[in-house]
């Protein structure tokens, strides 16, 4: 019943055309991950999983798929932390491929719901 209660109150958000990307044979092309949208600050904050494009004249491309659960603004807090390469949030491969002359060209959420109140956090 809380369960319910709580994907009632906090619905789950996707990008467009996730669905059919996650139910195809071949993996995703970049372009899909470069059409995500990339979060506006809104009045409410969000947890979402978001995707990273890091990209380098001569070399492939990366991809970076994280998640942003901080408890005050959320998600947007996660990715304003990439604009600090030496942050101690950064995760050590994307660090990495900065300090090699990457940069992050694109930020975009995958999927998305409201921050839930302090009586719906999940708790271990």
């Amino acid at each position: 019943m809380a369960f319910e209660s709580l994907c009632d109150d906090h619905p789950l958000f996707f990008a467009d055309h996730f669905l059919r990307v996650l139910q195809d044979d071949a993996p995703p092309s970049l372009d899909f991950f470069r059409l995500l949208s990339s979060p506006a600050r809104g009045d409410k904050p969000i947890w979402g999983v978001y995707a990273l494009i890091l990209e380098k004249n001569g070399c492939p491309a990366m991809l970076y798929i994280g998640s942003g659960t901080e408890a005050i603004m959320s998600v947007y807090t996660r990715l304003k932390s990439y604009d600090k390469v030496d942050g101690a949030n950064i995760p050590q491969l994307v660090r990495q491929a900065i300090k090699d002359s990457y940069a992050i060209t694109h930020r975009g959420l995958l999927c998305w719901h409201e921050l839930p109140s302090a009586a719906h956090v999940p708790r271990a």
